[in-house]
């Protein structure tokens, strides 16, 4: 096909590069009192799932996760964020590098299971007090495209086995009535010559990729023109 053979030598590079970088930012927990909030000791550890089938389902976590030890060569199914302690609002300075599935799709997303150390210790002296458990999810395909790159807001939930947590109506928001509700922002910075965040780029290459390059009228090439280099 000697257009597509002309489309990539003008408008796609070969540097590959297909990672993405999670930032923990802020954590808000609402419903624990300000006795709690003084000895939690909240760590986020996140996980790259390919289902929400089963909390419990080991093959559903990807080995996406950079190691932080430069002489380390293997990746992992998780990441531990730093622990936040005492604070009415807890921050979080940390960065998770993690490699995109090839095969990315609407089931693929980040799991936040948010935990209280703190608590731990004290369930083992007070077997009836359990630990604190949140979770919190992010889809990286939505709407027939991978997400942006900015800052997201998610909502908490309290954990529990829900098998098909994304779609389920029976998970629990953690929250105080209606209008006050724990938070979870993270920060997603995606960097991939794979996947393309602009949409008409996208639809272009959705179109190449099936064959389907009849379809590619004139104006979709004159959107295509005006595609930054950033965006590819």
């Amino acid at each position: 096909n000697v257009w597509y053979l002309h489309f990539l030598r003008k408008y796609i590079t070969f540097d590959y590069t297909n990672n993405m970088y999670i930032s923990p930012r802020e954590l808000n927990i609402v419903t624990l009192s300000q006795k709690e909030k003084k000895k939690s000791k909240f760590i986020i550890r996140c996980y790259l799932r390919s289902s929400d089938k089963d909390l419990k389902d080991k093959s559903t976590l990807l080995n996406a996760f950079y190691p932080r030890d430069m002489d380390d060569n293997k990746f992992s199914s998780s990441i531990v964020s730093s622990v936040s302690i005492g604070n009415k609002t807890d921050y979080y300075l940390d960065e998770f590098k993690a490699r995109i599935p090839l095969d990315l799709n609407d089931q693929h997303h980040l799991f936040f299971l948010i935990e209280d150390v703190s608590q731990q210790e004290e369930s083992k002296k007070d077997k009836e007090q359990q630990p604190f458990k949140y979770f919190a999810y992010k889809p990286l395909f939505e709407q027939g495209k991978i997400i942006g790159n900015k800052e997201y807001t998610l909502p908490i939930y309290k954990y529990d086995s829900t098998t098909g947590y994304m779609t389920s109506t029976d998970k629990k928001i953690d929250s105080l009535g209606s209008e006050k509700q724990s938070s979870f922002k993270i920060n997603i910075d995606i960097h991939s010559s794979i996947f393309s965040r602009n949409e008409t780029l996208f639809e272009v290459l959705d179109k190449v990729c099936s064959g389907n390059t009849n379809v590619i009228d004139e104006k979709l090439l004159d959107l295509i023109q005006k595609v930054s280099e950033v965006e590819l």
